[in-house]
């Protein structure tokens, strides 16, 4: 048996480094993905990918799709070798500063589903709108697109994502949420929405994340913010970050709140705010 797992690890470490892409490096001990300054196809990238990695890192390149994709049917749109299969042990992928010369669609990251982390970050993405760019990721917990250009999101861009604890949209230029768009999110955590623009809440758009600890609006153009706005359970909230000119909230927090972290700036209190102490 010890001879057996001896030139099973032996075996292991050249095969991994011989499958690396082109312009990448691969680390046979971390089973690592780590690809910078390139420029490649989408599609021979994913094929390239040695089966059993655990993290890919791609950073400051150029991916783009393959120049017969204009006649390539939809659930094939960047021409994904036959033989490419997902990455199951795959749990990290992380892409920084990556221009992306083809628009986001359904089944661009279709090999990707099992991934638990996902970073899209740096890489100017201005659209979502295909709602299924996200399908099949039902083992997501984070989903990180801060840092890009992002006006809006779809209302179903996020309806497979039904473990992610963590959303990360800051740093964007959102300026409205539909009233729906966090709606399966059961699950959700911790949400990120500061640094856009967005100057109106819908009183449902938070309302249903009954397992939120953590909210980051700060830094928005929010002129108000009534209490509907605001989940049921934000007296259990560990983080609460909020940026508005007027805030209308009444005794939202209970008579007994839990202790918080709690970051008001140059705000108007209208009602009054129990922040977890009385004075004797």
């Amino acid at each position: 048996m010890e001879f057996q797992l001896l030139l099973l690890v032996t075996l292991a470490s050249p095969l991994f480094a011989s499958s690396c892409p082109k312009q990448c490096d691969c680390s046979s001990t971390k089973l690592t993905v780590i690809c910078s300054d390139f420029t490649l196809p989408w599609s021979s990238l994913l094929a390239s990918i040695p089966s059993n990695a655990r993290e890919l890192y791609l950073s400051d390149g150029i991916l783009f799709g393959d120049e017969s994709t204009t006649s390539i049917p939809i659930f094939n749109p960047y021409n994904l070798p036959q033989k490419a299969q997902s990455f199951p042990h795959l749990a990290t992928v992380h892409i920084s500063s990556v221009k992306f010369d083809m628009p986001l669609q359904e089944d661009t990251f279709q090999l990707l589903n099992h991934t638990e982390e996902l970073h899209v970050v740096f890489s100017s993405i201005e659209s979502l709108s295909d709602t299924r760019v996200f399908s099949g990721f039902n083992n997501l917990k984070l989903l990180n697109l801060s840092h890009n250009l992002l006006k809006e999101v779809n209302e179903a861009l996020f309806e497979d994502l039904l473990g992610l604890t963590v959303l990360d949209l800051s740093y964007n230029r959102l300026t409205k949420l539909p009233y729906d768009v966090f709606q399966v999110l059961d699950n959700l955590e911790s949400l990120h929405i500061n640094d856009n623009d967005l100057e109106y809440i819908h009183p449902f758009v938070l309302g249903n994340l009954t397992s939120l600890r953590a909210l980051h609006l700060d830094s928005n153009a929010l002129e108000s913010l009534h209490e509907t706005a605001l989940p049921q359970n934000v007296s259990s909230f560990v983080q609460l970050k909020l940026q508005v000119r007027e805030l209308s909230i009444g005794d939202v927090f209970g008579a007994e709140p839990t202790p918080m972290i709690l970051t008001f700036t140059r705000i108007h209190v209208v009602c009054r705010v129990v922040l977890g102490w009385q004075p004797s």
